[in-house]
């Protein structure tokens, strides 16, 4: 069995790679070792499974000032970097040159801490999402034409127009340097062929997914029963979801799962909600606990109108419950959500036709124990993480 390098963004710290809680424990089947290795710090923290090594090779200095001694002492490998940034998007040049020292010195310190451990026929690198530790992977590999590694790629990491600027930093070296792209949506793998040919190659679908709790409890009710779970922030678009149930002339419960900077404007605009509308905000829930909260109470619909996405773990993790889908069509969305899982809008939806979406005549066909399993079939025969992450491991 060889050993597997996971390169992640901030895991165990963070929240946004809670999927490996239920991947790392298959992979560690597969491997007879498993090390994480985080690009960066993060607010909260994961339990890490037991058996997984965490290694800290260096602190959280992410794009910290400049150093003249250690820009001088790797100075031809910092400029190199430099030229492969790609448009600059209104960034300095002090920044970018700021950025290219940091990734360097990343990679000679990734180097001289695993190199005497690496060997190709023994250890397997995977970088979790197509970003910074692409670069630094790549820069590795550089100095050392014998390693490879393989690298994920999800929404904002790989869809360059998810960038206000319509440009991701060192894309094209990224994409070179990659030996292998595991790319979670049908969607990722189009773009990757259509605008980057010369790598299509190295692109396989790896779909992730979430276990399997059960089918959760369910019995009709007069009240709509609406569960959501996102970040708040504009992107996530909470707040077309508040302004049709303001509109909506029927019976709803709401409960949504997270937190984040659009807090306040969002519980004003539910205050002002009418007495029809009952609305929780939870705020930040463990996952745990978010499951936990399906497997055991009736929720007749799951909202999720995020305005990019790769392909969202939230519509599985309900999917699997057998909770059908309300969505919009951006990313890797589709892939879940059509007419015999849910409700599929149009990416960018507006309030009326959100509205539209949750009136009886379009609901009630959703509103059944038979449709139910159907979801839940669906959700098994493409999501089951039991089967996609022992899969992604048997890529690797």
């Amino acid at each position: 069995m060889k050993e597997l390098w996971l390169c992640t963004r901030q895991y165990p710290n963070g929240r946004g790679e809670a999927f490996l809680q239920h991947a790392l424990p298959i992979w560690q089947k597969q491997f007879s070792r498993v090390v994480v290795i985080p690009m960066f710090d993060g607010e909260g923290e994961f339990p890490v499974p037991d058996g997984i090594e965490v290694l800290q090779l260096w602190k959280d200095d992410d794009y910290t000032p400049l150093s003249k001694h250690g820009t001088l002492l790797n100075a031809p490998a910092v400029l190199r970097t430099m030229s492969r940034y790609g448009d600059r998007e209104g960034r300095s040049r002090r920044y970018v040159l700021s950025l290219s020292r940091q990734l360097v010195r990343k990679a000679t310190v990734f180097w001289a801490r695993m190199g005497k451990s690496y060997d190709p026929d023994r250890v397997v690198v995977l970088s979790l999402w197509l970003e910074d530790w692409v670069t630094v992977l790549g820069l590795v590999k550089e100095r050392n034409p014998g390693f490879r590694f393989s690298a994920m790629g999800h929404g904002w990491d790989l869809f360059e127009h998810r960038r206000a600027s319509g440009n991701i930093p060192f894309r094209t070296y990224q994409l070179d340097a990659a030996d292998q792209l595991l790319l979670v949506s049908g969607p990722g793998v189009d773009h990757i062929k259509e605008n980057y040919p010369q790598h299509a190659y190295k692109t396989i679908l790896a779909r992730l997914g979430t276990p399997d709790h059960g089918l959760a409890p369910w019995a009709p009710s007069p009240t709509l029963r609406i569960a959501s779970c996102s970040y708040l922030r504009k992107p996530k678009r909470v707040d077309l979801l508040v302004e049709a149930l303001a509109q909506l002339d029927r019976p709803v419960e709401w409960t949504h799962f997270g937190d984040g900077p659009d807090r306040d404007p969002i519980q004003k605009a539910v205050d002002r909600l009418p007495r029809n509308i009952r609305a929780d905000l939870r705020g930040n829930t463990s996952n745990a606990d978010v499951l936990e909260w399906y497997a055991t109470r009736p929720v007749d619909l799951f909202i999720h109108l995020s305005d990019s996405e790769g392909l969202p773990i939230a519509l599985m993790e309900a999917a699997s419950f057998g909770i059908p889908l309300l969505a919009n069509d951006v990313g890797g969305v589709r892939e879940i959500v059509n007419g015999s899982i849910g409700c599929l809008l149009n990416g960018h939806p507006n309030v009326s036709e959100i509205l539209e979406a949750l009136q009886p005549s379009n609901l009630d066909r959703l509103l059944s124990q038979e449709f139910r399993l159907g979801v839940r079939s669906a959700w098994q025969d493409g999501f089951n993480c039991a089967t996609n992450y022992r899969r992604i491991g048997e890529l690797l």
